[in-house]
């Protein structure tokens, strides 16, 4: 949905690339990006035909709600659960659009989809234990609200350099933050990419949930899964995003450095990259 908020405010052109990963028989990523997202028979398609790459594009965007959901499960059940997340928030888009308290309820509204998934999972014994990430940007044409659950990511990449908005909901990051281990420590820790927050948990969930500053013009709002960030550091993100192209070009670089670096088993990779510029006038 695109909608008008006149001079002064920020246009958004994006894009999103999605790939299977070199190795996997399923396809348990996925995203939402102006109304568009990986379909189940997109998914299947995906899932027979590891070349195939999941796309879509949007432009001039005023207001927006962008997300990506990594599941997770085996066999169908994570692709079940990533969609039924971004289907969720596609569904209730106008709505959140409308809220005059969006942190509030994308609150409410991330608890509702915990449970939904919660329930299928209990009741289907082939989606037990389904789950999946979510990393979320709300822009009503003037506030932007963020919205974080699991390991996939939210940055922000301005001339100062590249920022990580969002903290994972790992094990390791847990324990580093409480400076219970180092960062050197973090790379050898067994655990260090066990979930305890997801999208499918048992129990009633609170997300992180946060305002964000509206982006200065030329700026870059990145949402990826771990399948980029698992093999593709922070300074080499920031290399690309401060390098030549536009948000496709880049996009797709960061997509296919992670693909060239995936081992045999490597994960599903997703990059939603969106360009902030100054919305000079009437973009309807």
């Amino acid at each position: 949905m695109i909608g008008h908020i006149g001079r002064g405010g920020s246009a958004m052109d994006a894009v999103a690339f999605s790939h299977i990963g070199n190795g996997r028989d399923s396809h348990e990523d996925n995203y939402l990006l102006q109304g568009e997202y990986i379909r189940p028979n997109q998914q299947r398609r995906m899932s027979q035909n590891s070349g195939e790459v999941a796309y879509s594009v949007a432009r001039g965007m005023n207001r927006f709600l962008v997300a990506v959901s990594d599941g997770m499960g085996g066999h169908s059940s994570g692709e079940i659960a990533s969609g039924m997340t971004v289907e969720y928030f596609l569904e209730h888009e106008a709505e959140l659009f409308s809220e005059p308290y969006p942190q509030e309820a994308l609150s409410k509204h991330i608890a509702a989809l915990n449970r939904k998934v919660c329930q299928l999972s209990d009741t289907r014994k082939e989606y037990h234990g389904m789950g999946a990430t979510l990393s979320l940007v709300l822009c009503d044409g003037v506030r932007w609200t963020a919205a974080q659950v699991g390991d996939s990511r939210i940055y922000l990449y301005t001339q100062g350099g590249l920022h990580q908005l969002s903290t994972d909901h790992t094990e390791g990051q847990r324990l580093y933050d409480l400076s219970l281990l180092t960062q050197e420590d973090l790379k050898k820790f067994p655990s260090r990419k066990a979930l305890y927050k997801y999208i499918g948990r048992p129990g009633e969930l609170v997300a992180d949930v946060f305002p964000l500053s509206p982006p200065v013009d030329n700026s870059f709002l990145l949402l990826c899964s771990d399948g980029l960030t698992d093999v593709v550091s922070d300074q080499e993100i920031e290399d690309v995003l401060s390098g030549p192209g536009n948000e496709e070009e880049k996009a797709e670089q960061l997509m296919r450095i992670a693909e060239g670096r995936n081992a045999p088993w490597g994960d599903n990779i997703t990059v939603l990259l969106a360009r902030i510029t100054k919305d000079g006038g009437d973009s309807r």
